[in-house]
């Protein structure tokens, strides 16, 4: 089992005046937890899930993401 956090910035870009587009960076918090099972010698089973929440530029809500993964990874 695997626990990650991380803290960043993002880029965020938003509609200006006259068409133009601003690019700022705003803050990101990143969580995940993975769970790798194997299931041969050469097989494994991963699943997990990633937890993103993204503040705009002035510390309000931007947007919450929520990404279940399932997978096999394989070595040959």
């Amino acid at each position: 089992m695997s626990l990650a956090f991380a803290y960043g910035t993002d880029p965020d870009s938003e509609a200006g005046s006259g068409g133009n587009f601003v690019t700022s960076l705003s803050p990101a918090y990143t969580y995940s937890l993975f769970f790798t099972q194997p299931v041969t010698k050469d097989l494994n089973f991963i699943a997990g899930v990633q937890y993103v929440y993204r503040l705009s530029k002035k510390g309000d809500e931007l947007y919450q993401q929520l990404t279940p993964t399932v997978g096999l990874a394989w070595k040959f």
